[in-house]
């Protein structure tokens, strides 16, 4: 199996780049059309062509969910803001929480994570 680095330099011998080019656009393409959008659980998952379907983490989402869940809790019985300023910060919160919750959904029905 080659490892990347062989594939930067059959690149950059092809088309007749500088390596460094070719490991930047690498680095960029990764860090930017996948990483980035499986990060902040934009999307579940990223097709990427002649690779396949990079997934989110199950952790990665399960934990995200935790967290809005806890923040929830925690504003519900905070003292800091007004009521109508609390039922702003919970709706929010409970949108993305939903939001969340159906992508853990989809996930568990085409089996990608079991329960």
């Amino acid at each position: 199996m080659k490892k990347p680095e062989q594939y930067y330099r059959e690149v950059a011998d092809e088309l007749k780049l500088d390596l460094s080019d070719i490991r930047q656009a690498n680095s960029f393409f990764w860090n930017i059309g996948v990483k980035e959008p499986l990060r902040e659980i934009k999307h579940t998952a990223v097709f990427v062509k002649n690779i396949g379907t990079v997934v989110v983490s199950r952790n990665k989402l399960y934990n995200e969910i935790r967290r809005i869940i806890r923040a929830i809790r925690n504003i519900r019985v905070s003292v800091k803001y007004r009521d109508d300023k609390k039922k702003e910060m919970i709706d929010s919160y409970m949108k993305s929480l939903k939001d969340l919750l159906r992508k853990r959904n989809e996930l568990i029905k085409e089996g990608i994570y079991d329960r």
